[in-house]
């Protein structure tokens, strides 16, 4: 496997760095700004209850507690989930849906099923032909035919379904922009009734899909990604393809863990927790450009020094990245407290659109070079991050959620 050029391990934002050694890193940080813990109460115990997972949809957010699995959610009113007939909910309100195990969503749907008792909601209900293929889906949980993940773009879905000895990837619904990776007969019309398997692509980790385009991350970390360019978004920038019908690896030799794709940038997690970014939204102020002659267009990795990095979520137009709590690594935060380590705190990388200082205290409207915060939440480990329209969720080992970005429903 071909490995990149090596680069300086500078600090974030081109900070001065201590003695690696000490493995202490000094930095100035920006302040947060509309950072909450999000209260969620049980209707029936009134107690505060464990959140499993969490989604967002434009500016309303779902959270699908422990067991038992009910859903809540709160903001803007949506699809009758919410039963409150005002605009805005600030509060979580239970929504009557229950009994479900594993959540998602795209930009109009959330989708919702369970393996242990076969069944799978949409809300609201899909037209065809993305209805038609949930509903092949159903009959194959009842089967016994696990699913391990649902990824839905604009009109398309991505279902990854435990088979015998191998992962395997359904796709349905339109394929005008090649979306779905498979060619599909003249007849069809450019649309796919039902789940259908994209060939050629084996021992798959994660699966994700938004808009038009789809992204496949194997377990060795190769990424596969068909379907829209727009913006760049399958590497392709300033150049004639406009979008791809089959399956293609995106490098020879990135390899990654994790992906977030925003509307005009695509933010991906190496497996060793670096950073890269590529779309008409990234330049040089995100970090060092990687010159490969076998990589046809321009992957920018961002300076996070001895920072590494896990997860990483997207709205339409920013995105954040949570850091690896590693032993022995802390940092000493100038512009908090001097000579303070802050060893309970999580490092966050925020990058994107900050318009109104939705994020952090910066008058940027636009962050271009990738700035770190730190959020204190004890002992706590993020396990999951969802952004929305302008907010984004952080999930927390112990099942509490906090939420950050503008509130305005």
């Amino acid at each position: 496997m071909e490995t990149p050029p090596s680069l300086p391990a500078t600090p974030i934002a081109s900070q001065n760095r201590s003695n690696s050694n000490s493995q202490k890193s000094e930095t100035n940080l920006h302040a947060v700004r509309h950072l909450s813990l999000v209260e969620i109460r049980s209707h029936t115990t009134s107690e505060t209850v464990e959140v499993s997972r969490v989604c967002c949809i434009g500016n309303t957010s779902f959270f699908l507690s422990k067991d038992p699995h009910h859903v809540f959610a709160c903001g803007e009113h949506f699809h009758g989930v919410l039963s409150s007939k005002k605009k805005a909910n600030f509060r979580c309100q239970y929504t009557g849906i229950s009994g479900f195990e594993k959540m998602t969503s795209n930009s109009s749907s959330l989708i919702l099923w369970s393996n242990s008792s076969k069944k799978l909601k949409v809300i609201p209900p899909t037209e065809p032909p993305v209805s038609d293929g949930f509903t092949s889906i159903v009959e194959a949980i009842s089967e016994g035919i696990k699913v391990v993940s649902m990824s839905s773009g604009t009109s398309h879905v991505m279902a990854l379904m435990q088979m015998e000895r191998d992962n395997k990837l359904f796709v349905w619904g339109k394929n005008h922009l090649g979306q779905l990776g498979v060619k599909l007969p003249q007849k069809s019309e450019g649309e796919q009734i039902q789940p259908t398997i994209v060939p050629g692509i084996h021992e798959i980790l994660k699966i994700r899909a938004d808009s038009d385009s789809s992204f496949v991350i194997k377990n060795s970390g190769e990424v596969y990604c068909w379907g829209s360019n727009a913006f760049g978004r399958l590497g392709a920038i300033d150049s004639y393809l406009k979008f791809n019908k089959i399956p293609k690896i995106l490098s020879p030799w990135l390899r990654i863990k994790a992906i977030g794709l925003a509307k005009s940038f695509v933010i991906a997690i190496g497996k060793e927790g670096e950073v890269y970014g590529w779309g008409t939204k990234v330049d040089p102020h995100f970090g060092d450009l990687i010159q490969d002659p076998e990589v046809s267009f321009p992957v920018y990795r961002a300076n996070t020094g001895n920072v590494r990095f896990s997860k990483v979520a997207c709205t339409k137009r920013s995105a954040i990245l949570s850091a690896v709590k590693e032993p022995g690594l802390s940092m000493s935060v100038r512009s908090l407290s001097d000579e303070s380590d802050f060893e309970r705190a999580i490092g966050f990388l925020i990058f994107g659109c900050n318009e109104h200082r939705i994020f952090i205290e910066d008058n940027s409207k636009f962050i271009r070079t990738p700035k770190l915060v730190l959020i204190e939440f004890g002992k706590h480990v993020v396990s999951s991050l969802k952004g929305g329209e302008d907010h984004f969720l952080i999930l927390t080992s112990e099942g509490s959620v906090f939420s950050w970005g503008r509130n305005q429903f």
